[in-house]
């Protein structure tokens, strides 16, 4: 066979064929179609067991009441089917290693969805890069909610997060969207309330867009962006936390109201209640852009100070 011959032959093997549901290929076994393998942890079965034998794209629905720390290390969905509830280790645990959080997440492509979380030094850590949808899931108890660190990316709506150490954290080049998920249009907000610490947390060249969350009552701050991050924060209701509604330092930068953006959701923020502090504090070279009008504080609306850049209007955002 001469090269020609050996190259078209080659090629030829290589192309994938789909028989039967299965993609076949001529220098690989067959690869199956993605699975839904159903966990019952009432019934002695643990999705860490399940997560071993899954394969990249399976559904792992899961029933009943998990003890334990799941480590997922492969693209899949987890879902709790609104009725699953995993209890991780205590709050309290030090954070040293995978196992102690609730979900440890260091793979793309994960969801995690309609569970009851309880527990863990985290209850939901990314380790970058990692990659994750939450939604649909109740978060309690746990030294922090939600924590994503080294470039992790995640989409995060729809869930309640109350009684956490913080509600989300966003850290180390990481990027979330708070509230809603591409491509879609109007928001699916999350609830961050009565958290004995920041509801959610931009941090050390973070960026984040949080559109339609409800953050209330949080003993810290309902949002604090901080060493040169960046957050864009609109149509969210941010009040009743016992600092400031927004706090921006340190070189951050605060868009509000959909500036610079063409979502139809993406419009003013509002007050619940006044915060305790300002409505937005901003100090330490950060910036604050666009309608500061319905954030509140028992201190005022806004305070600029130690070289923040005022670019802020009290005028009402328009659609």
């Amino acid at each position: 066979m001469n090269l020609f011959n050996r190259r078209r032959a080659a090629a030829v093997a290589s192309v994938a064929v789909i028989a039967g549901g299965l993609v076949v290929s001529g220098f690989g076994s067959p690869s199956r179609a993605a699975a839904i393998i159903s966990v019952d942890c009432d019934r002695g079965e643990t999705i860490a067991g399940a997560l071993a034998t899954a394969d990249a794209g399976d559904t792992l629905r899961v029933s009943g009441t998990c003890h334990e720390s799941v480590v997922v290390s492969k693209p899949v969905t987890l879902d709790g089917q609104g009725e699953a509830t995993v209890v991780g280790p205590p709050a309290s645990t030090p954070l040293t290693g995978p196992t102690a959080f609730t979900f440890f997440v260091g793979a793309s492509g994960v969801t995690i969805e309609n569970f009851d979380v309880q527990r863990g030094g985290h209850a939901i850590h990314l380790s970058g890069p990692a990659t994750a949808t939450i939604q649909g899931n109740t978060i309690t108890g746990s030294g922090g909610a939600i924590h994503l660190d080294k470039q992790s990316v995640a989409q995060i709506l729809g869930n309640t997060i109350t009684d956490n150490a913080f509600g989300v954290n966003v850290q180390e080049g990481s990027v979330a969207r708070i509230g809603f998920a591409a491509p879609t249009v109007d928001p699916v907000g999350n609830v961050i309330t009565h958290n004995t610490g920041p509801g959610i947390t931009v941090g050390q060249h973070a960026t984040a867009w949080i559109v339609g969350n409800t953050i209330t009552q949080n003993a810290g701050t309902g949002i604090r962006i901080d060493r040169m991050s960046q957050a864009d924060v609109a149509s969210n209701r941010i009040g009743a936390n016992q600092s400031n509604g927004i706090t921006v330092l340190n070189g951050s930068g605060l868009n509000l109201s959909g500036v610079g953006t063409v979502r139809p959701a993406d419009d003013g923020n509002l007050a619940a209640a006044r915060n305790g502090g300002f409505g937005v504090a901003c100090s330490v070279g950060g910036y604050v852009t666009g309608s500061v009008k319905g954030l509140t504080g028992k201190k005022g609306t806004a305070t600029f100070k130690q070289a923040c850049v005022n670019a802020a209007s009290t005028a009402k955002s328009k659609r």
